[in-house]
């Protein structure tokens, strides 16, 4: 019976100069040239120095070009995805060099184009008989394909859907790698886990969820396996949250009758040099216990629903604040104080109306095409 191997890790970003001893032979071994290997490259490769940022909020990332082609190669690394929220945070030139950078350097990419029809391209491989398409989508952050311009594949439920069933006619799998859901967060929200298991009633015979920078839970839905969150790779930037350690890499087996196996290989990175390894046994059955816990929670409707509420009570404030005209304080110093004081400015009124400018579906899709264009625009 004709069976290919793949590997599947999480979000890798190397802003510095790394060496290759820091990763350990377990981790070598599983990455084999037998094997097919796929990680999310979540940064820009730019080309020099001088690409101007994008305007948005958090962090803009980018990969130091010679030591992520080492370690790519090191690890025999032969899809990237690159739908996600970073890829275009140093603009379209940004993305245009990492492509260059994939095409040069020999590895396939999936999730960005030049325009948004190009972004939602497929990537389609076969091994022997079997064959194979992958479809990369990020949740719509700063990066989404808009016209002409370059960027990743938007997630959009009903052209993902018409994706995968145009897809499923032809291959005998087509994979879901989705970046979205919440940070820090270890479960998917109930909206996730309805948006997923809907993909997979539309033909998707695995997802893969990441961006939360965190391990999460897994179900098998109508005979389908869905990952809610595999967490990092290896990010070559500091954290103080103890999740940013730690991730999964995917152990799949296919076979010519349409069957996965799948088995999550738990990966530990060291904050104090970035060295990287596969978990000892221990480790393996201690991060084990934890991964079926979340699993089990998954499966729960009632206590998925419990858990999110106590995350949105937890950034209850934070997001209030974010709707504060306070934000447009230029003064920093003064911002902070303001929000320390919980004064942030909100009327009843004022608060009704974006709650109906972000639910109302029409005056979202207006708010949403007015407020990108105004930011293009900025100079």
């Amino acid at each position: 019976m004709e069976s290919i191997k793949i590997r599947i890790g999480g979000d890798i970003v190397i802003n510095n100069c790394f060496d290759l001893k820091l990763i350990d032979k377990s981790l070598l071994n599983l990455f084999k040239k037998d094997t097919y290997n796929i990680l999310n490259l979540e940064c820009p490769i730019l080309k020099d120095s001088n690409n101007k940022k994008i305007v948005k909020t958090g962090p803009h990332l980018k990969g130091h070009g010679e030591s992520t082609k080492n370690i790519l190669d090191h690890l025999n690394i032969d899809l990237l995805t690159l739908a996600n929220n970073h890829i275009k945070d140093y603009g379209q030139k940004g993305i245009s060099d990492t492509v260059k950078f994939c095409e040069d350097n020999g590895y396939e990419y999936v999730g960005v184009g030049r325009g948004l029809k190009d972004s939602m391209s497929t990537f389609k491989f076969s091994y022997g008989k079997l064959k194979i398409s992958i479809i990369n989508v990020a949740e719509n952050e700063w990066s989404s394909a808009l016209s002409n311009d370059w960027g990743s594949h938007p997630f959009d439920i009903i052209e993902n859907s018409r994706i995968i069933k145009n897809e499923k006619k032809g291959s005998d799998y087509v994979f879901l790698i989705f970046h979205g859901g919440h940070e820090y967060y270890d479960l998917p929200s109930p909206n996730l886990k309805k948006n997923m298991r809907y993909l997979v009633e539309q033909g998707a015979d695995l997802v893969v969820c990441h961006h939360s920078h965190c391990v999460s839970g897994y179900e098998l839905y109508k005979e389908k396996y869905i990952f809610y969150g595999i967490g990092n790779f290896l990010f070559t930037k500091a954290s103080k949250n103890e999740e940013w350690y730690k991730g999964v890499v995917l152990d799949l087996e296919l076979n010519s009758e349409k069957i996965i196996k799948a088995k999550p290989i738990f990966c530990l990175v060291n904050p104090d040099d970035y060295s990287i390894k596969v978990a000892d046994d221990n480790n393996q059955k201690y991060f084990l216990r934890n991964f079926n816990i979340l699993s089990s929670i998954i499966k729960n409707d009632k206590e998925l629903n419990n858990r999110w509420n106590d995350f949105v009570e937890k950034k209850y404030i934070e997001y209030l604040s974010n709707w504060s005209p306070i934000n447009h304080v230029r003064i920093e110093l003064l911002r902070k104080i303001l929000f320390k004081l919980r004064f942030f400015f909100l009327s009843k009124k004022a608060i009704a109306l974006h709650l109906n400018l972000l639910r109302c579906e029409s005056h979202n899709d207006i708010s949403n095409h007015v407020l990108t264009k105004w930011i293009k625009n900025l100079k």
